[in-house]
């Protein structure tokens, strides 16, 4: 079965969930229309219905308290249509405050889907500027487009105007498109953590990962720049009580795939055995770069404890090289069980992770 009739299928699965809670006269009429068919009968009719129809029907249920499941598959059927539907009608749509939000965030999906080769569009850069148009709107259309050097100065704007989403998104973009300038941002965000928002600190951590990411580490100031930030990370992490804003400084820091970061999150208190897991597979990669460049007995040691938490196979062979060149039995020992665990039970290094950019 493909994936809209899957999709159709979470349709019925919801509605007869509802039939047998005996709620179902409650429901929107556009989802009454189609009790007790089946799933060709439904695709058939969506088929039959025009773009301007399902997109009655698309706000008839996104106007109640319906879940995205139900949406699913009028969405996907509009999307079949899509070189049917005009610009002009979903910019219509989009621009309509009586619509309802999942509404016009679906007909933003289209509409970015049909120009998803493209650069961002003038008409989205104008509803971007709009004070008519929601945050909402606005961050599916900053989150989904695609901006270039040219939209330097609106992405700026837009990390300056707001202090949500929007700026989160919109800094994101802009560490795409320009890391010096994201960078520049960042900094000014993270010196000022106590009036900034909690989104765009988040933004700025994950910037600021991925500006130093984008630079060798011999680069000009890189280790400054480095400690600075993991300092500061690890600040977040270790006194901050926002479980969102320390989740965003330990992700942040895993991005980072530097030796450093991943060593002192392995060696930290403060992070749960489930996110040093994360870390772990993200970055097998640079604690097999940390066996294979001259390694120190408290490279090892960091090797080996991450080991112990999550055995990857791919590090067996290095490690046990590695600890030819030191002499300390105890460590030697250690080394020999984690290399055991790993052989027995370590799973494969996660290629995704491999591309640092």
């Amino acid at each position: 079965m493909d994936r809209k009739f899957k999709i159709i299928g979470l349709l019925f699965a919801s509605l007869s969930l509802v039939i047998s809670s005996g709620v179902a006269a409650a429901k929107s009429d556009a989802l009454q229309k189609y009790l007790g068919r089946n799933e060709e009968s439904v695709e058939s009719q969506l088929q039959t219905l025009e773009t301007k129809q399902l997109i009655d029907e698309i706000d008839a249920i996104a106007s109640t308290e319906e879940t995205d499941d139900k949406l699913m598959p009028f969405v996907s059927a509009l999307f079949e249509k899509k070189n049917k539907v005009q610009d002009s009608e979903l910019l219509k749509v989009i621009k309509d405050k009586t619509k309802a939000d999942k509404t016009r965030e679906a007909m933003v999906d289209l509409y970015l889907h049909k120009h998803e080769m493209e650069p961002i569009t003038a008409e989205f850069k104008e509803l971007l500027k709009s004070p008519d148009v929601n945050e909402r709107v606005k961050t599916k259309i900053v989150a989904g487009a695609r901006f270039t050097e040219k939209d330097v100065h609106l992405l700026k704007e837009l990390i300056a105007k707001d202090d949500a989403l929007v700026a989160f998104h919109s800094l994101k973009q802009l560490s795409n498109t320009n890391a010096n300038e994201a960078f520049t941002i960042a900094s000014e965000i993270l010196s000022n953590l106590d009036v900034a928002s909690k989104d765009k600190v988040s933004a700025a951590l994950k910037s600021t990962a991925q500006y130093l990411k984008k630079h060798p580490s011999n680069h000009k100031n890189y280790a400054k720049t480095e400690e600075d930030f993991l300092n500061l990370s690890f600040k977040i992490i270790d006194t901050n009580d926002d479980a969102y804003l320390k989740d965003s400084a330990f992700f942040a820091v895993s991005d980072l795939q530097s030796k450093k970061a991943i060593k002192k999150i392995i060696e930290s208190k403060s992070i749960d055995k489930e996110l040093k897991v994360f870390a772990i597979d993200q970055n097998f990669a640079t604690l097999k770069e940390m066996l294979q460049t001259n390694p120190t007995e408290s490279d090892i040691k960091v090797v080996i404890e991450a080991m112990n938490l999550y055995p990857i196979v791919d590090l067996a062979k290095p490690l046990d090289d590695a600890i030819k060149t030191i002499k300390n039995p105890q460590l030697k020992q250690e080394a020999n069980a984690a290399i055991n665990l790993m052989k027995e039970q370590g799973v494969t290094g996660n290629e995704k992770w491999l591309d640092k950019n």
